[in-house]
């Protein structure tokens, strides 16, 4: 499987003057898959990239949606414990949180260490209180449905590459490696092409079948006034109009893509850009 895609985050203005784990109502929209429901920007995102991977044959499900306040703060409790300041030195980063509300909410550290599971191995990593991407409805943690019974499957290691390779489309992003299951809105109020043209009921081709999926890269760049196939796959990828022309638009959304992933960002598609995409 691919590196997952990781890009920063841009809060939509709906979210300003609201606190995490806290928003009213009339934020939330349910995004067709289970009651799930986030906030209003991102759910337009996830509508439409869940449509394009129903076209793929997938059967998007979700297992973590807006999470109240309370909700992140009994799975932080379930998952972490207090810890001295030694202690937590000591401790692996990928085990241990700093929660800096913690003497808020009556606790006298605001060092955590995570809890071993019975086994040995550890849980899940979990935001701190008053952190979490599902706290802003922004996050949702994507399962399938994969033998016809009414509980949902872990994600698949197929549907994890078709988000790898369209996901950012729709402005969503993974957010840890270890997390492959979890994705996140990241646009802000810039809403990408691709949920535009869902909304208005534009077609939007369905990119290659990902298993079979092997494309190297073409030899020569991808780049203003580039007419081929492989322009119409990169256009796939950053959210660009599909229709195989390289043109200013597209050199525009590459140059958004390429800023995203730590890239030199000259809207060119050459090794460095296709191995990023593709892998």
């Amino acid at each position: 499987m691919s590196k997952l895609p990781i890009a920063p985050l841009t809060m939509p203005s709906t979210l300003k003057g609201h606190a995490n784990g806290k928003l009213p109502d009339n934020l939330l929209v349910k995004i067709g898959v289970g009651n799930a429901r986030m906030e209003i920007t991102a759910s337009r995102a996830f509508k439409a990239m869940f449509a394009q991977a129903r076209k793929a044959g997938f059967d998007p499900r979700h297992v973590g949606d807006y999470r109240p306040f309370e909700q992140q703060l009994n799975l932080f409790l379930a998952r972490y414990q207090p810890a001295t300041y030694s202690t937590y030195i000591l401790t692996s980063s990928a085990h241990r949180k700093v929660w800096h509300q913690a003497e808020q909410y009556g606790y006298r550290t605001k060092y955590w260490v995570k809890k071993r599971n019975p086994n040995g191995s550890y849980p899940a990593t979990a935001a701190t209180p008053g952190n979490s991407n599902h706290g802003w409805g922004l996050a949702l943690d994507i399962a399938q449905e994969l033998d016809g019974d009414p509980a949902p499957e872990s994600i698949s290691p197929q549907f994890v590459q078709w988000l790898i390779t369209n996901a950012s489309r729709y402005g969503i992003s993974a957010e840890l490696q270890s997390e492959p299951w979890h994705w996140r809105y990241v646009a802000g109020d810039k809403i990408p092409q691709a949920v535009f043209d869902f909304e208005t009921g534009v077609e939007t081709p369905v990119p290659p079948s990902i298993p079979n999926f092997n494309f190297k890269y073409p030899g020569k760049p991808i780049q203003l006034g580039t007419r081929s196939t492989e322009a119409k796959l990169v256009q796939h990828v950053i959210g660009a109009k599909v229709d195989g022309w390289f043109g200013p638009q597209s050199v525009e959304a590459l140059r958004d893509w390429q800023r995203s992933r730590g890239l030199k960002p000259d809207g060119i598609c050459g090794p460095i850009t296709w191995k990023a995409m593709f892998g």
